[in-house]
């Protein structure tokens, strides 16, 4: 999954949890596509930082990591943004492409709806 999604974790094992939470949006008829307007912007306000770190962090070694810091960064930003939606979208915030936030809600509706039934 880290491939396909263009987010790598520099420690395997570590996706089962991002599996576990797509195989979910998956049943329930969703799909997870990571807009490059996303990862531009995780990019620049994340991996930009581990990359200043990461001589700090490793210099024997920093040249070797920078591929899995970048990648580090946009997951870790990615998580920011999807632990923050509500909040986000209460202060009219909204770093998520307005197509996906269409299906995301029509799938809330839907689980919504199915919670409520059940």
């Amino acid at each position: 999954m880290e491939h396909a999604y263009g987010v790598f974790h520099p420690v395997g094992g570590v996706n089962q949890l991002s599996k576990a939470m797509a195989k979910v949006v998956q049943e329930h008829g969703g799909a997870i596509h990571l807009n490059q307007e996303v990862k531009l912007y995780s990019y620049h306000v994340a991996s930009t930082v581990g990359l200043m770190l990461l001589p700090i962090l490793a210099p024997k070694t920093h040249r070797e990591l920078e591929a899995d810091a970048i990648s580090l960064g946009i997951a870790m930003q990615i998580t920011n943004i999807l632990r923050d939606i509500g909040e986000d979208l209460e202060r009219k915030r909204v770093y998520l492409p307005k197509d996906f936030m269409k299906k995301a809600y029509s799938l809330f509706v839907s689980i919504q709806s199915l919670h409520s039934f059940l």
